[in-house]
């Protein structure tokens, strides 16, 4: 195993720390779609939810057409890596991005640089590849692959639930930016014309729309939003193949596109674990934003713990996949208080259980395999891969204390404590 040396690691956990500013970057596009500053979600909230949808819609997408070859750790890879460059740059502008995409380009790429400068080449080199991947995809280039599709389109989808969220978010940018979303996705054979068109079909039935207020779950979601779903899934079904060829039938999009938007919740959700630690309300970080940052530093940790020691030969698609599973079920539960956790474990345990089969109840039965298999895998810990994203779970909690100065309190060596007693071994 290759020796770490004190520099290293200091260099490792300011990468870390860096990373974490995503929690605090508007996402600037939604503002200048209409919405309000304190109603915009994050860069980290937005990372997380794409790479979710993106991980959901891949095991879809595959059970529809069972002969493709789609690497759904590289779907999982690909929007984490590609909004990386943010946690320095922002979210700059949608209006900078019309008006000046090759020197934003430039800067992301200069910004991606410095955040994989300590990674080894072989892994730079890769990282490099799949970010060029997507951002040539939004390019314009037809050449790149259906994964990255997968994840461009997840990216647009996660706006298209955050605007079903608001009843004000509808201007003239949607259909600016849904035009160069469907003209980088058509015509991939791999994929539906149904997924290409998405966008195409989403802009006429959410104009001038009265979309409703946020829901809790999809299930009762308002009657506005729900007859937008459902008209979404009739026209969506019609471009798909006949029924006989196996593909998602419009009812399964509809659910879907419900179980979608009840993963919006976790970007409005605070971490309830913070308060308990000395932070203040406002300065909580989401649950969203938090999986995202588990899962960033889960991918950094995968990679740098297979390069100093090749024997581990850790899965890094199925850790980083961990990382942003590990709390979905708080989509629905919310963030039970650290208190709670300390004194009825079991039952909390058992009512996000119940939270993340209601969850994930209307999802194909392989995508539920998997996502029962990550988070059981997390809870009991036992594969390198949980432990991995476990340690994250914790050190992505130091990376917002260090933010913070003032919020030491003995709660935390009571939790580093716990997180130590479970990895150990």
């Amino acid at each position: 195993m290759i020796p770490l040396t004190d520099d290293y690691l200091q260099r490792l956990l300011q990468t870390f720390l860096t990373l974490r500013t995503a929690k605090e970057y508007w996402r600037e596009g939604e503002i200048y779609w209409g919405v309000k500053r304190p109603d915009a979600d994050s860069v980290a909230a937005h990372t997380c939810c794409v790479a979710q949808i993106a991980l959901l819609l891949a095991d879809e997408v595959r059970e529809a057409k069972p002969g493709l070859k789609l690497d759904i750790d590289k779907v999982v890879k690909i929007p984490l890596i590609r909004h990386m460059p943010k946690s320095i740059t922002g979210d700059t502008s949608y209006a900078v991005r019309i008006m000046a995409e090759e020197e934003f380009r430039l800067l992301e790429v200069e910004a991606f640089n410095l955040l994989t400068r300590d990674l080894s080449i072989s892994c730079r080199d890769e990282w490099q590849e799949l970010f060029q991947e997507y951002t040539s995809l939004r390019g314009g280039n037809s050449l790149t692959s259906t994964e990255a599709r997968i994840a461009l389109f997840a990216d647009g989808l996660d706006a298209w639930m955050q605007a079903l969220s608001f009843s004000h978010t509808w201007m003239p940018a949607h259909e600016e930016y849904n035009k160069r979303v469907y003209e980088s996705l058509k015509g991939d054979s791999n994929l539906h014309d149904g997924l290409a068109q998405l966008f195409r079909q989403a802009s006429t039935m959410l104009k001038g729309r009265q979309i409703g207020p946020k829901r809790p779950h999809g299930d009762i979601v308002g009657i506005d939003v729900r007859a937008f779903l459902q008209n979404l899934s009739d026209r969506l079904a019609a471009r798909f193949q006949p029924a006989s060829s196996q593909v998602m039938q419009k009812i399964q999009l509809l659910k879907l596109l419900q179980t979608y938007l009840t993963l919006q919740s976790a970007k409005e959700l605070g971490r309830k674990g913070y308060i308990y630690f000395g932070f203040k309300r406002a300065e909580s970080d989401s649950i969203a934003a938090h999986m995202c940052c588990v899962a960033w530093i889960a991918l950094y940790l995968a990679e740098e713990l297979n390069r100093l020691d090749a024997s581990l030969k850790l899965n890094v698609g199925r850790a980083i996949s961990i990382g942003l599973v590990h709390d979905m079920p708080e989509a629905i539960t919310g963030d039970i208080g650290f208190a709670v956790k300390l004194i009825d474990k079991n039952n909390l345990q058992s009512l996000e259980e119940k939270g993340f089969n209601r969850l994930i109840e209307n999802l194909c039965p392989s995508s539920q395999k998997r996502l029962l298999d990550l988070l059981g895998d997390y809870n009991s810990c036992n594969s390198t891969e949980a432990r991995v994203a476990l340690f994250a779970d914790g050190l992505d909690a130091w990376m917002q204390v260090l933010s913070v100065p003032y919020t030491w309190m003995p709660a935390h060596e009571e939790y580093n404590k716990l997180v130590y007693e479970k990895l150990k071994g």
